[in-house]
């Protein structure tokens, strides 16, 4: 084979190869941007979140808050995250139907302790948990996500990833929910920790 036919052959798969992957990228954010289904935080704000805690400490951040805006079940899958650094276990997550939970508010916000004790027995693990039709207040679904670092510095995730299906279709909605542990918690002020927030 002649070396100018070897060049077009490698020159026509390069251009290819480009196609597919401008293809595959286009198709990836179009699914990011409809994708999201019925659980989808659509134009959700960013919220950062950060709080000081001693190492081998646990900790929940109870603020993501699901509702199905669509008319059928909706069963979460799992919860995965983006940016997670390492040195940070995270652990869990459950999730809490706000009917099932007696008391004022969210059962937690971003809080010491892991699971929070006024929660046992009625949050459940996300796999297999099913989100009803949100129709009033007490079909919201807090996630409570457990924390706990590993070793000194900071650590984080910059949003949430949550993995569901509805019938047979599965989707993935993005919470740009951030969340910032400093440990220990005697080197750390709120504002120190806070500049941390990815």
């Amino acid at each position: 084979m002649s070396r100018r036919r070897r060049l077009t052959l490698v020159a026509v798969g390069a251009v290819l190869v480009t196609a597919v992957a401008l293809t595959a990228g286009v198709f990836a954010w179009g699914g990011r941007q409809h994708g999201e289904g019925p659980l989808g935080c659509g134009g959700c704000d960013y919220i950062f979140t950060s709080m000081a805690i001693d190492v081998g400490h646990r900790g929940t951040n109870g603020v993501p808050i699901l509702l199905n805006h669509g008319s059928e079940d909706a069963t979460l899958d799992a919860v995965t995250f983006d940016g997670l650094t390492r040195g940070l276990n995270i652990l869990g997550p459950l999730a809490l139907r706000i009917g099932d939970y007696v008391g004022p508010g969210q059962a937690a916000g971003v809080i010491r302790g892991y699971p929070p004790s006024h929660t046992r027995g009625v949050a459940r693990p996300v796999a297999g948990f099913v989100v009803h039709p949100y129709r009033n207040r007490d079909e919201a679904v807090e996630l409570l996500i457990g924390f706990r670092p590993r070793r000194a510095g900071a650590f984080s995730y910059r949003s949430l990833l949550v993995h569901y299906h509805v019938g047979g279709h599965g989707y993935v909605a993005r919470y740009p929910i951030s969340l910032t542990i400093c440990a220990p918690f005697a080197a750390y002020t709120a504002e120190s920790c806070a500049a941390h927030e990815p």
